[in-house]
């Protein structure tokens, strides 16, 4: 494909003809999603509601984390093992207050002690991911504030009148099931595709629509085995598709104004726990 650069000290003025094959974030993205998408399609099938919640966290937990943290630099044996004990706690939480008892969510503090431990004894990965960068913290957080009101008030006003859906905020317990949620599965997904991919390819003078588009069919592929043992699979199917363009759309804009995935991530987070406040 052809892509149009100006005329800068490192690009002749002109078409260079460039492979995204060739773009290792971008191979790394499709074989982490692909995989998340086949093992998301298995263990779906025999789990349904917060058990399907938590078995996808699994999923994500198992590949795209390692795959994240190897991708961006790699770390020390030592931060490998601080890895092995966030995993260990997180899996406890996650597992254990679905299929045990929800008491098992006490696992969730050390769980956020270890991530807490592993970030500042791999800055330099956690920095390529984009979660530890340098920037201006005024200017992210109101482009946390500014998007996360977008997908806020978009999602409100579309659910509402399609479902006739109210607020109803979640207790303790859920906040800190969803949050150890999203941590697991969220945290290196965006950390893949914004912090890695993203920034590569706008690095290399990438049009913005190329990766906003791949950026959208990689979430939508983790989205859409949720349709499986959905009453309305094509409403489900579409209004995924649907979330998946406000989002990534979205973030994608915000992220090439702010260059920040830890921006990316609180923004994305604000809305989750939105979304999960909403009552069918």
């Amino acid at each position: 494909m052809n892509y149009y650069y100006k005329k800068t000290d490192a690009y002749y003025d002109g078409f260079q003809r460039l492979s995204l094959f060739t773009e290792p974030s971008f191979r790394l993205s499709a074989a982490v999603f692909a995989a998340a998408f086949v093992a998301s399609v298995i263990v779906f099938i025999f789990s349904e509601g917060k058990a399907r919640e938590a078995t996808g966290a699994m999923v994500f937990l198992f590949i795209a984390c390692p795959a994240a943290l190897a991708a961006a630099g790699g770390m020390t044996s030592a931060a490998w093992l601080r890895f092995v004990v966030f995993a260990a706690f997180t899996i406890s939480a996650i597992a254990g207050s679905i299929f045990i008892n929800p008491s098992f969510l006490i696992f969730a503090l050390p769980a956020f002690l270890s991530l807490a431990a592993l970030i500042k004894s791999a800055p330099k990965t956690f920095s390529a991911l984009g979660y530890t960068t340098v920037s201006d913290l005024k200017k992210e957080s109101a482009f946390v504030l500014l998007t996360a009101a977008v997908f806020i008030l978009v999602t409100y006003f579309f659910v509402s009148k399609a479902r006739d859906a109210s607020v109803s905020f979640p207790g303790f317990q859920q906040i800190v099931f969803y949050l150890i949620i999203n941590v697991a599965v969220y945290g290196p997904v965006f950390g893949i595709i914004y912090g890695l991919f993203t920034r590569a390819l706008l690095d290399r003078r990438f049009e913005l629509s190329v990766p906003l588009l791949l950026n959208t069919l990689f979430v939508f592929s983790m989205w859409a085995p949720n349709v499986i043992g959905s009453k309305d699979p094509v409403t489900a199917f579409i209004g995924s598709l649907a979330a998946c363009l406000l989002t990534q759309v979205t973030l994608s804009l915000a992220f090439y104004f702010c260059r920040s995935t830890r921006m990316v991530y609180f923004s994305y987070l604000l809305y989750y726990l939105f979304y999960k406040s909403l009552v069918y």
